[in-house]
C-alpha cells in the first residue's frame, strides 16, 4: 500500500472518526433538546392544569360576584321597597295631618268668625241697651225735670200767695 493511499485511508477514517463524533455530539444534543422539550412539555401540561384551574378558580368567584350582585341588588330593591313604603305611610300621615290641620283651620276661622258675630251682635246689644238705658234715664230725668218745674211754679205760687198774704197783714 502506497503511503498515499494510506494517508487517504486514515484521512478518510479521521474524517469519519470525526463525522461520527459530530453526529455523536448532535445526538447528544437532540437527546437533551428532546429531554429540554419533554420538560417543557410537561411544564406546558403543568402549566395548562394551573391555568385552567386558575380559570375554574376566577368562573366560581364571578359566579360568586355575580350571586352577590343578585343578592345585594335584591336587598337594595328590598330597602328600596320598604323606603317607599315608609315614605308613603309618612306621606299619607302627613296628609292627614295636612287635612286635620287644615279642618282645624277651618273650624278656628268658623269659630272666629262666630265669636266676632257674637261679639258684634253683644256690643250691638249692649249699645242698644245702653241708648235704651240712657233714653229711660233721660225720660225719667225729664219727668224730675217736669215735677221740678211743677214744684217750681207750685213754690212761686206759693211765694206769691205768701207775699200776698203777708202784704195784707198790718204793717
Amino acid at each position: 500500500m502506497d503511503l498515499a493511499l494510506l494517508k487517504r485511508v486514515a484521512d478518510d477514517g479521521v474524517a469519519k472518526h470525526k463525522a461520527f463524533l459530530e453526529l455523536q455530539e448532535a445526538l447528544d444534543g437532540a437527546a437533551g433538546i428532546t429531554q429540554y422539550i419533554n420538560e417543557l412539555q410537561v411544564e406546558a401540561r403543568s402549566l395548562k392544569d394551573q391555568v385552567a384551574h386558575s380559570q375554574a378558580k376566577i368562573s366560581e368567584a364571578q359566579q360568586s360576584v355575580q350571586q352577590a350582585q343578585m343578592l345585594a341588588s335584591r336587598n337594595i330593591a328590598d330597602i328600596n321597597g320598604r323606603v317607599a313604603a315608609e315614605a308613603a305611610k309618612h306621606d299619607s300621615n302627613i296628609q292627614a295631618l295636612r287635612a286635620e290641620s287644615d279642618g282645624l283651620t277651618r273650624k278656628l276661622a268658623e269659630l272666629q268668625s262666630t265669636y266676632a258675630a257674637q261679639s258684634q251682635s253683644f256690643i250691638e246689644a249692649q249699645r242698644i241697651e245702653r241708648k235704651e238705658a240712657i233714653a229711660k234715664k233721660d225720660a225719667e230725668l225729664s219727668l224730675v225735670k217736669t215735677e221740678i218745674a211743677r214744684w217750681q211754679d207750685k213754690l212761686a205760687s206759693a211765694k206769691a200767695a205768701y207775699e200776698k198774704f203777708i202784704s195784707t197783714l198790718p204793717k
